[in-house]
């Protein structure tokens, strides 16, 4: 049995399976966007040269490289 689609007019989200999000990378739907990320199903654009996302990128790997540095079995961040 097929799966029917609702019918509609207005536009609606459609949210991606990992699957379809890695299949449209593969396919370079996304190269000429630079670093993409599939977040709750959305596909959102981003861009670690703004200062928010750096700022929290920072914070996060000195948070994770403190507790990881006195692991004996040397995992890194």
């Amino acid at each position: 049995m097929t799966e029917q689609v609702p019918i509609t007019n207005v536009p609606t989200r459609v949210k991606l399976r990992v699957e379809d999000y890695l299949s449209l990378d593969r396919d370079g739907a996304f190269d000429g966007y630079g670093k993409m990320e599939r977040i709750d199903g959305e596909v959102t654009y981003m861009n670690a040269k703004h200062r928010p996302h750096a700022r929290i990128k920072s914070r996060l790997h000195t948070a994770l490289s403190v507790p990881l540095q006195d692991r004996s079995d040397r995992f890194e961040a």
